[in-house]
């Protein structure tokens, strides 16, 4: 059985909401009906009965999807040996295409100044 939805233009939430309302309300727009029990027997075709592979089926991305790549990292190194992460450490401060190349002491004091309040 169907519901005519009675709209509160009282109570609407946005401009949009309060101008269908008011529509609504004038006769230019023709209210929209809910069938909820219609709803209700539809709903129950998508519950239960599904088998595990159907489920799978349903779910599965339609698009092929890549393996993850594993990583090179031995995760028994990183559970706190300190001198892996120095290792580590090492090895990005040495890389050619560090970006703190360049800033010397002075431009470091120099930003510090720039930035104190005053």
């Amino acid at each position: 059985m169907a519901e005519p939805i009675v709209p509160n233009v009282d109570e609407s939430q946005s401009y949009e909401a309060q101008e269908l309302a008011e529509n609504i309300k004038a006769g230019e727009v023709k209210a929209p009906e809910i069938d909820v029990t219609a709803d209700y027997e539809a709903s129950k075709a998508f519950s239960g009965g599904a088998s595990a592979q159907e489920a799978k089926n349903a779910t599965s991305p339609k698009f092929r999807v890549s393996e993850q790549n594993s990583s090179s990292v031995n995760s028994s190194n990183t559970k706190g040996d300190p001198q892996y992460f120095r290792t580590m450490a090492a090895d990005i401060s040495n890389d050619e295409s560090s970006v703190s190349e360049g800033v010397s002491d002075d431009l470091v004091k120099k930003a510090l100044e720039k930035g104190q309040p005053g």
